[in-house]
């Protein structure tokens, strides 16, 4: 075990821990790697992390949702309730793409102001939102926030899928909306 540093000052010999004159401080420390936007890349590389690991398992629930709540037609034959043996080639979605720059974790005061700023979003929690980020920053059963910085995201029909949707229509009577593409689409 030891101790690695650096400084333009040469500290004394014999001396292990850098006296204040010797001592690298905040200011010697470049601007793009100061300690809070360390914590919050640490956090954004964690969350990009999980988010990898995550994709395949949110793509097979999401395919599940489809194929057990919506109309799928594959080259328009209905496709028939999920089964876990399908392989990857055969689910209704293509690989998720969402990503983001960067993440924060949002202070019970900045929740508190968004939540005033946009009244009509339908907040979780949303009337006792600041009494469980305060447990939470106690160590206690609370609730993290987090804001994903230019959070963005796809899904994907696989190639000849398709969607069937009913719709009511306004003089009475329905009809069967299909959404996406029976044939191949050039990109």
């Amino acid at each position: 075990m030891g101790n690695c540093g650096s400084s333009s000052n040469k500290m004394p010999e014999g001396k292990l821990i850098p006296d204040k004159e010797t001592a690298l401080t905040v200011q010697d420390v470049p601007d793009e790697l100061t300690l809070a936007k360390l914590e919050r890349n640490s956090t954004s590389a964690l969350l990009h992390s999980l988010f990898v690991i995550l994709k395949p398992t949110v793509r097979r629930i999401i395919s599940k949702q489809l194929l057990d709540n919506v109309g799928v037609l594959r080259k328009e034959t209905p496709l028939g309730p999920y089964d876990n043996s399908l392989p990857n080639e055969s689910l209704p979605i293509k690989p998720l793409d969402f990503h983001f720059k960067d993440v924060e974790i949002v202070n019970p005061k900045t929740l508190s102001k968004d939540m005033q700023e946009m009244p009509d979003f339908a907040w979780p929690e949303a009337d006792r939102a600041e009494e469980l980020m305060i447990k939470h920053e106690k160590g206690e059963e609370g609730m993290l926030v987090l804001d994903l910085i230019d959070f963005d995201a796809g899904i994907e029909f696989a190639e000849d899928i398709e969607l069937v949707v009913p719709v009511d229509l306004p003089l009475g009577g329905s009809v069967d909306l299909e959404i996406g593409a029976g044939g191949k689409i050039k990109e």
